[in-house]
């Protein structure tokens, strides 16, 4: 299983190449502030991800593809994981344009960052600027939103962990230049799925 392995903001190129060491799980390397990511799961290579600017995390959804927060573009890609451990083509997930539009909402995915799935196949996704935890389901479409009220506002959510049925937020408070930041928790509906090899 691929667990968090690297973010991702900018345009992604995703090219099928052999990795020589199968016991590394990732291989990052900084060509003159470009980035690449192989991607390993066992024994199989699954491609290699490269990416421009800052970067956001990726979710394997044990499964078979690959979810990247696409934080510029208010987007949730996803990279198809084949048979032979090779990467297909990065489709779009979610897009945050698209759901605003059909819902009549504002801020989907603003800032998509941290991403996690529950259980059930749903994603958890920190929608920085809108300062909310944004939930998908298996297909894609916007089933919950959490913003937290009072002393439990999130601010500037950037990475989650499940421990269980709770959720751990990092909230990096950008707006102050991170002088309030906390940890929050919250209590999903259902239990996160584990990163580790199963």
């Amino acid at each position: 299983m691929i667990g968090p392995i690297f973010q991702v903001l900018s345009r992604i190129v995703c090219r099928q190449r052999p990795l020589h060491d199968p016991n590394i799980t990732t291989r990052i390397r900084d060509r003159n502030a470009r980035f690449a990511v192989s991607l390993v799961d066992g024994n199989r290579h699954v491609g290699l991800v490269e990416h421009t600017n800052l970067i956001d995390p990726a979710r394997y959804d044990g499964r078979r593809f690959l979810y990247v927060a696409n934080t510029g573009d208010h987007r949730i890609l996803r990279i198809p994981v084949r048979r032979d451990g090779s990467a297909g083509p990065i489709e779009v997930f979610a897009d945050g344009a698209t759901i605003d539009s059909q819902l009549g909402i504002t801020q989907a995915l603003a800032g998509a960052d941290g991403i996690q799935f529950d259980v059930q196949g749903n994603l958890y996704v920190l929608a920085n600027q809108a300062e909310e935890i944004q939930v998908l389901s298996p297909d894609g479409r916007l089933i919950a939103r959490y913003a937290g009220s009072g002393a439990n506002v999130l601010d500037f959510p950037a990475s989650l962990v499940f421990m269980g049925d709770d959720v751990y937020i990092a909230n990096m408070s950008a707006q102050d230049g991170g002088i309030n930041s906390k940890l929050s928790v919250f209590e999903a509906a259902h239990p996160g799925l584990p990163l580790g090899p199963r």
